[in-house]
């Protein structure tokens, strides 16, 4: 049994070999019942895919992988040859997707392709540039570390993240802050701040800054000021992906305690609140830019506390007046900035400012009254409005030129227009330590308002090199302010009464021959008595009473002036030895309206680590030092009053009590004619610039000790001095010696004279 099933089985395989050696040597092709057992194994005749890859420029792409397909995921690939032509054959009909790839580029949308058999179907390809997108994430490990670097001086502090999240945000509160921080300036003009490398700029919204460094490389040539008390803040750019926040804060005085000089019977708090709100959102512009938006709104209801005394309803007594007055203010702050990748190595910067910043009522407290009546008498307010818009607009394009070189260029412009109007436009009244009321000064016939447009501009252009040991950078800055001012302050006048000796009056106001000393108010409640009665000025003169003194201003309020300053310098850091840096810098700087253009100011500084052993490991003790010149500038203040109190004949005239013309009524509300001032004027006065004046030096020099402490805690102690020579001063060259009546000795007690050839330019 067992040897016929081996035998059949031996015999069907037999015949299956003999079956399978003979098909290929038939003589003719199978019938179609023989090609397959079903429909599904018969062969079928497919379509053809030929086409080409081109880059966007229409240049051919060889060597591109080429994919087909279908949904089922059946695939089929090829590559491009030298023409970037590409043939697929033997494809099933059907639809299909048509894909290529290569290094660096990638395919324009998807290209889908129908394929009929026994035809033949164009299948293009375009590919594009593909875009390489890096993310670097750096981590500043060098904070509370001692460091031979001359930016890490110990002293240095670095703001960022959650310490600004620990600033105030008000902005004025927060730049005390950074004030305190940085500690105080080594030299004249106090803390410098810088934003976005600019000088002299307003603090843009907390939420808005990306960092700030504070006492950093203060010997650098970079910076005109010693940097101890430097503060430089840096804004943030946009993103690549869309971000946005808002917020709110608000105080209210229910929270306040009371107010010590608000103690009557009676006496409420005063209301007060603030309230502070905005956001911001940023995100990309398409491929190539993105953008950062800040917007900020302000509104504060404060209030003047008034601490005044003031004359009863008859002005035969006094009495504490204590009150508070509504100072709202108003600010609005909106900055928008704009990235954009120029191309590989250059990038531009866009940011505008807008900030509008208006006090709707200010300069009542203290001393200075509020709109008051009291009995049948009237007293101004000594109130003004103060408004201020500022437009400004920052560029910064960066260059990288090669890999050890980059250049950047910053520009800005300011655009800043402030004007006062006061509430009345009567003379002032001011009793001296009592109360103070009538105009502010800021209005007057003609001139309804102060007003001053002032246009700053400033262009940097720096290079940074680095070859070997050396970091070398290079550049200048240009700055430039005109100013167009218009002050017609105080030409209504004051009444000013001082106190003094007076005769002692009896019943019914009559002299009894003897003097006494009076206070202001004491002197001004008798002097309204005295009008009551009919006396006149010139009697009440006589008798010690009436104003002390009558001060006006007159003269052209309108001037218009302008400054220029240029400062080049050059910077090399040094790394002498892996534990010793060596930094030496050379400024120089002119500015317009002094004589004085040969300011040059040298700078050096080390940075030596005695502790490191050939650079290894971090250093532990830094010893590090310095020493330069810098210059203090003549402000553009001191250029405007001497054109205003020179060639303009802007003046101050004080006419004395008891000087002929000295007439006034009860209300102090009428001013005294002009042209008498000026006849009888005892005193009159002239502002001039020294011609031969040189810019004040500073040489100053810093040493200083730091150890690292623990991993965390740095230990800094620093020796500053400072020495100056041709330091500003205000001399009055006619002051009389003590012995009345007497000048200084000699032929002639003016100012030295303007520059002939500039005769409106001191």
């Amino acid at each position: 049994m067992r040897f016929n099933t081996l035998s059949v089985f031996f015999a069907a395989l037999l015949w299956a070999g003999t079956s399978t050696a003979q098909t290929p040597a038939a003589s003719k092709p199978p019938s179609p019942a023989q090609s397959a057992p079903s429909r599904a194994g018969r062969p079928t005749t497919g379509g053809t895919i030929t086409g080409t890859v081109k880059d966007d420029t229409g240049g051919v792409i060889p060597g591109a992988d080429v994919t087909l397909a279908n949904e089922s995921g059946t695939v089929q690939t090829t590559k491009t040859g030298p023409t970037g032509n590409y043939t697929l054959r033997g494809v099933a009909p059907g639809t299909y997707t048509l894909s290529a790839s290569y290094s660096g580029l990638q395919q324009q949308g998807i290209t889908a392709i129908t394929v009929t058999a026994a035809q033949t179907a164009t299948g293009n390809i375009t590919m594009t540039v593909q875009t390489q997108r890096q993310e670097v994430t750096v981590t500043d490990t060098t904070t509370n570390v001692v460091s031979t670097d001359p930016s890490s001086n110990a002293s240095a502090l670095v703001l960022k993240q959650e310490d600004l999240d620990a600033l105030p945000d008000d902005p004025d509160d927060m730049e005390a802050d950074l004030q305190a921080l940085a500690g105080p300036s080594a030299g004249p003009g106090g803390n410098q701040i810088y934003i976005d490398g600019f000088s002299g700029g307003r603090l843009p919204p907390k939420e808005s800054i990306r960092e700030i460094r504070i006492n950093s490389n203060p010997f650098s040539a970079e910076f005109d000021k010693l940097g101890y008390g430097r503060i430089q803040i840096f804004t943030k750019p946009g993103s690549d992906k869309f971000h946005g926040q808002g917020y709110y804060n608000i105080s209210d005085g229910i929270w306040n305690s009371r107010n010590p000089f608000l103690v009557q019977p009676g006496a409420s708090d005063p209301p007060f609140r603030t309230q502070l709100f905005g956001g911001n959102v940023s995100g990309p512009l398409g491929k190539h830019a993105s953008f950062f938006i800040d917007t900020e709104r302000r509104q504060i209801d404060d209030n003047g506390i008034i601490t005044a005394t003031v004359p009863s309803a008859d002005f035969l007594s006094s009495a504490p007046f204590q009150s508070y007055y509504s100072t709202p203010q108003r600010r609005t702050t909106v900055s928008p900035r704009v990235d954009y990748q120029l191309g590989t190595n250059n990038t531009l910067s866009v940011r505008y400012s807008y900030l509008e910043n208006d006090r709707l009522v200010t300069g009542i407290s203290g001393f200075n009254l509020p709109p008051l009546t009291i009995g049948g008498t009237s007293f101004p307010g000594t109130g003004y409005s103060a408004s201020s818009t500022e437009h400004t607009v920052q560029i910064v394009e960066t260059s990288v030129l090669n890999a050890k070189a980059v250049n950047e260029t910053h520009f800005i412009f300011d655009d800043t227009t402030t004007g006062d109007t006061s509430q009345s436009t009567a003379p002032a009244l001011n009793v001296a330590q009592s109360f103070v009321s009538g105009g502010s000064g800021y209005s007057a016939a003609g001139y309804p308002n102060t007003h001053d447009l002032e246009h700053y501009y400033e262009l940097q252009n720096y290079t940074s090199i680095t070859w070997g040991p050396h970091t070398t950078k290079f550049g200048l800055r240009v700055r430039a302010t005109t100013d167009d001012n218009t002050t017609p302050k105080n030409f209504n006048g004051i009444y000013s009464f001082l106190g003094g000796t007076a005769q002692i009056l009896g019943a019914g106001l009559i002299p009894t021959g003897q003097t006494t000393t009076i206070t202001s108010i004491q002197q001004y409640l008798t002097t309204e008595q005295l009008l009551a009665v009919g006396r006149t000025p010139a009697q009440i003169s006589a008798l010690g009473y009436g104003p002390s003194k009558y001060t006006v201003n007159a003269g052209n309020p309108y001037l218009a002036a302008d400054q220029e300053d240029f400062g080049p310098f050059v910077q090399d850091d040094w790394r002498v030895k892996p534990n010793f840096t060596l930094s030496l810098g050379l400024r120089w700087e002119y500015q317009t309206n002094i004589s004085d253009h040969t300011d040059w100011a040298p700078r050096f500084g080390f940075a030596w680590s005695p502790g490191s052993k050939g650079g290894s490991g971090r250093p532990k003790t830094v010893i590090r030092g310095g020493w330069g010149m810098f210059y203090d500038r003549l402000t553009l203040l001191n250029v405007e009053n001497a054109l205003r109190y020179g060639a303009n004949g802007y003046q101050t005239y004080t006419l004395n009590a008891g000087a002929p013309g000295f007439t006034y009524n009860a209300a102090f509300d009428t001013p005294i004619n002009l042209q008498t001032v000026q006849a009888v004027s005892s005193s009159a006065q002239r502002y001039q610039i020294d011609s031969h004046m040189q810019a004040p030096r500073l040489m100053q020099t810093a040493v200083g000790l730091e150890r690292q402490v623990l991993s965390h805690t740095t230990l800094s102690l620093n020796f500053l001095n400072s020495r100056a020579t041709h330091e500003f001063r205000t001399v009055d060259i006619n002051a009389p010696f003590a012995i009345p009546g007497q000048l200084p000795p000699g032929a002639s007690h003016n100012a030295p004279p303007c520059d002939p050839a500039n005769p409106n330019r001191p």
